[in-house]
This record gives C-alpha cells, structure tokens and sequence, in this order.
C-alpha cells in the first residue's frame, strides 16, 4: 500500500527517469536485415531524389518543429535546444 510516509518522490523520479531512457533506447534503434545493411551505404551516398511524400513530410516536420517552438515560448518550457547562452 502506497501513503504519503512510504512515498519516496526522488526514488519515483528516478524510476520513471529510467523507464523513459529505456524507452527513448529501445526507440532508436533498428534492426536491418542482411541484404538491407548492405544497400545502406550505397543509399546514404546516392539518396533518391525527392518526391511528393518526401517533401510533403519535410514540410509537416518543419511545421512540427515551428509548432513546438512557439508552444514552448508560450508556456516558458526551458530547453537546451533554444537557450542561447
């Protein structure tokens, strides 16, 4: 039973820390099969051209990431990624 004389907010902090760093691990990696692992140089040195989904997703991303700035803005979210000093 959890109350308010067990509750350890540091301890909490600090699992659910964790449980988003395995998370945001798990996230980022891939895993390519053998035929795929060996066409991903060539594919990073000769990209195709862009096309429509490409550059219909370039610009949802870049909408996103405007979005999010002005969000952070508003609401005084800090974050490295914007602090100039």
């Amino acid at each position: 039973m959890l109350t308010t004389n067990n509750f350890n907010p540091s301890l909490a902090h600090h699992r659910s820390l964790a449980a988003a760093e395995t998370i945001i691990i798990e996230h980022e990696k891939i895993t390519l099969s053998q035929p795929v692992w060996d066409s991903f140089p060539d594919a990073l040195e000769n990209p195709p051209a862009k096309n429509t989904k490409l550059t219909e997703a370039i610009a949802l991303h870049n909408k996103s990431v405007v979005q999010f700035s002005i969000n952070a803005l508003n609401t005084g979210l800090r974050c490295k990624a914007f602090d100039s000093g």
